[in-house]
């Protein structure tokens, strides 16, 4: 099964698609799409309708938060099988949390030859927000796109993979000095998989 995850950028940020195949429970990273920075919405719809379709793509999860409600509903139009998520501090949460998951047992893998997906992945900061609430953001200036584009096709093989929720508690975040993490040593720590292809 082939499920893509897409995060739709503003004027100053880059679309991406990452597309994942989930066979025996085991998924894989095995292509990564970023659109130049100020690519009109509309030839990045009729790109992906086109990829979906060539492509044999049984799902895409896209990111409906702001301009994406229209996507999302031209994608139903054209006969895509799609979700719509919502970027809420919560949900991105459950999306990382899912990431980190997969990495723990081992079922999920990411192509080396992936750099840059590799190095949003590493670079990502988690914040911790007001009260028990965790921010992610990427460095000032840098991207994470393509990072969040994965978030979203693990969220919709989620069913497929039977992963168990990993909950990051706040109680670890014990100082100031201690209220960033990056995702990358997290990661590192849960044996997140990089295949050599």
């Amino acid at each position: 099964m082939k499920i893509c995850g897409q995060d739709l950028g503003k004027t100053k940020a880059h679309s991406a698609i990452v597309t994942i195949e989930v066979t025996n429970k085991i998924a894989t990273v095995i292509d990564v799409i970023q659109f130049p920075v100020g690519t009109d919405l509309g030839a990045v719809e009729s790109y992906t309708e086109q990829y979906y379709k060539t492509n044999n793509i049984q799902k895409i999860v896209v990111d409906q938060t702001g301009m994406g409600e229209h996507t999302v509903e031209n994608y139903k139009k054209h006969g895509l099988n799609i979700e719509g998520v919502k970027f809420t501090a919560d949900k991105k949460n459950d999306m990382i949390n899912l990431v980190i998951s997969y990495g723990a047992k081992g079922t999920l893998k990411i192509p080396r030859r992936y750099e840059e997906l590799i190095r949003q992945l590493r670079m990502q900061r988690m914040n911790a927000g007001v009260g028990e609430t965790i921010k992610y953001t990427e460095p000032s200036g840098d991207t994470d796109d393509q990072l969040w584009s994965l978030c979203l096709a693990v969220l919709g093989a989620n069913p497929y993979m039977q992963a168990k929720l990993v909950t990051i508690a706040m109680s670890e975040v014990k100082s100031q000095v201690e209220r960033e993490h990056w995702i990358g040593k997290k990661r590192e720590e849960t044996g997140l998989i990089f295949t050599e292809r």
